[in-house]
């Protein structure tokens, strides 16, 4: 009996041990395991709350690291014309200006992520015909140059009128800043063209008619020499072709596709029996005359 009792005090003795940890200090060792518990759960919180912050703070850096990357600040341009680059050309300052006033208008298009060069390459040419093209092609990151290159219309031809000079390309795109070599095809004007004084063009129908007809002459490797616009009209043209000492009449209003693969076949046939005419005739769809 005594052993007994002895037993049952020491474990009464046992149960009330308390803990050395200062958070546990005058508790039972079973409050100590539910308040330990309860202590890691806060700092398993704690921690998570504080990667979460960390890597809050980190994508924060990351992105606007990435941002600098992308910002365009200072653009630079090197004309190309007839795949030849012109670093100090004079035109690159023109072409630079209407570059920083699109990224002005357009704030967001700075990122180079979100750029469109279709849309960029519009807005210059609105002012400036005579660009075909305007590309993004090397940057630099956070505060350094991004080279732009110009592509500019090279020129298939050339009309004079009173006293100015208009250039036309294989696309029948009219434009009259042209700084480089002269087209060797030159349009003769017989009829008296006259300037819109309000767009600075001759008709548009005309000049894109002619370098559509040249560029189609030039791929079935025929070489046209000169353009003639005959007197009273601006509905018609003709063409000299390099080897044939005859004209070639062609009409406004019908398709120069049509009529040049008319004349082409015409061409051959004449080549190949050795026949001489005095002109040409293209201008009836489908059927080519001469004389």
């Amino acid at each position: 009996m005594k052993n007994f009792a002895k037993y049952y005090q020491s474990n009464k003795s046992v149960k009330k041990v308390t803990s050395t940890n200062k958070y546990l200090k005058g508790k039972s060792i079973t409050q100590s395991r539910k308040l330990s518990h309860n202590h890691l759960i806060n700092l398993r919180a704690q921690r998570y709350k504080l990667v979460l912050r960390l890597f809050f703070v980190v994508s924060i850096i990351g992105s606007i690291i990435f941002l600098l990357f992308q910002l365009i600040n200072n653009p630079v341009v090197i004309v190309n014309y007839n795949q030849v680059n012109y670093p100090n050309h004079q035109l690159n300052k023109l072409y630079q200006s209407q570059i920083s006033k699109y990224l002005d208008n357009y704030p967001a298009e700075r990122l180079k992520i979100f750029l469109d060069q279709t849309n960029l390459t519009q807005f210059v040419a609105t002012d400036n015909p005579e660009v075909k093209s305007v590309k993004l092609v090397k940057t630099s990151p956070f505060f350094g140059s991004d080279q732009f290159i110009v592509d500019l219309r090279q020129p298939v031809a050339m009309l004079t009128v009173a006293g100015r000079q208009i250039y036309v390309d294989n696309d029948g795109v009219s434009f009259t800043n042209h700084k480089f070599d002269q087209p060797k095809i030159k349009v003769v004007d017989k009829a008296g063209v006259k300037i819109d004084q309000k767009t600075s063009l001759v008709s548009r129908s005309l000049i894109e008619f002619v370098g559509r007809s040249i560029n189609l002459f030039e791929e079935a490797n025929y070489q046209v020499e000169q353009v003639i616009i005959p007197p009273n009209t601006i509905h018609q043209v003709e063409f000299r072709i390099k080897d044939y000492k005859f004209p070639i009449k062609f009409t406004l209003d019908n398709s120069s596709a049509a009529q040049v693969s008319g004349t082409i076949k015409v061409l051959k046939h004449l080549k190949k029996h050795h026949q001489t005419v005095k002109y040409l005739d293209s201008r009836v769809p489908g059927k080519v005359f001469y004389q």
